[in-house]
């Protein structure tokens, strides 16, 4: 691996810049929490909060060059902290579509860079902006104005990101709080093989709220994901299979106490 992964600094502040503007600076501008840029060194968590787009590029910058892979919060933090609790604010709906199996875990729906692409190019709610990871892409829905999260409520969020998820053949990773890579920095999960993180496009589209309404109101199946089931027939099914086997072993306890009187009458 190179020493300096990221040669052209000037070049790559503008780009993160311009990227974190599209994203985040309504919220910013308006004093509705920061940036944070998190990176797991050795699998140890190191968090940034910052209030400006420069700050969080040169951060980025920064951490990318020690050969890290570098992640910001989709959404604005509040209180210096990552969690769901300490996301206020929603500017942008988000979804990951991966490809192929290099550096996934899970099995991709789509096979090839061409077949994700083109899934979300037939989508007919254009992304903002379309980010390649270098395994798959993140898609941004911006909206015109940061919606406050408890007058929505938190679980309407994550089902239109899901929605979008499903919809597109996604990921299942789809929190309000979600870490993403920034434009410009490496994927470095094959180290001897850095794969730049890159801009596919910004259309200029911004949505309101409302415009995925329909989304919280016709979830599709496919949300019903391995997970989903797993938790439902543990809650429905296994109970129902416990008392059948209690009565059966009742039932089975009361004849052999009739064939005992039975044999003594």
């Amino acid at each position: 691996m190179k020493k300096h992964l990221i040669e052209d600094k000037q070049k790559f502040m503008d780009q993160a810049m311009e990227f974190f503007n599209c994203l985040l600076d309504a919220p910013l501008s308006q004093e509705r929490g920061e940036i944070e840029i998190r990176v797991f060194p050795n699998g140890i968590p190191q968090q940034y909060f910052v209030k400006s787009e420069e700050s969080a590029a040169d951060i980025a910058y920064a951490l990318c060059n020690q050969g890290i892979d570098v992640y910001f919060g989709v959404n604005s933090r509040v209180d210096r902290g990552g969690a769901k609790e300490n996301v206020k604010w929603l500017s942008a709906f988000h979804a990951e579509i991966d490809y192929g199996t290099l550096g996934h875990k899970k099995e991709s729906l789509h096979e090839k860079r061409e077949d994700a692409l083109a899934a979300i190019k037939a989508f007919p709610m254009e992304p903002s902006v379309i980010v390649h990871s270098g395994g798959g892409f993140h898609c941004y829905w911006v909206l015109l104005n940061p919606i406050e999260v408890m007058r929505v409520g938190l679980d309407n969020i994550e089902l239109v990101n899901k929605a979008l998820s499903a919809l597109l053949g996604g990921d299942t990773a789809t929190d309000i709080s979600r870490l993403l890579r920034v434009p410009g920095t490496y994927n470095l999960k094959h180290p001897d093989n850095p794969r730049l993180v890159t801009v596919e496009c910004y259309s200029g589209k911004r949505y309101q709220y409302e415009d995925f309404s329909h989304l919280i109101k016709d979830i599709p199946c496919r949300l019903y994901n391995k997970e989903t089931i797993l938790i439902s027939i543990t809650i429905l099914v296994i109970p129902s299979i416990i008392f059948l086997v209690i009565s059966l072993i009742k039932s089975k306890l009361f004849l052999g106490k009739q064939e005992y009187f039975l044999n003594f009458s």
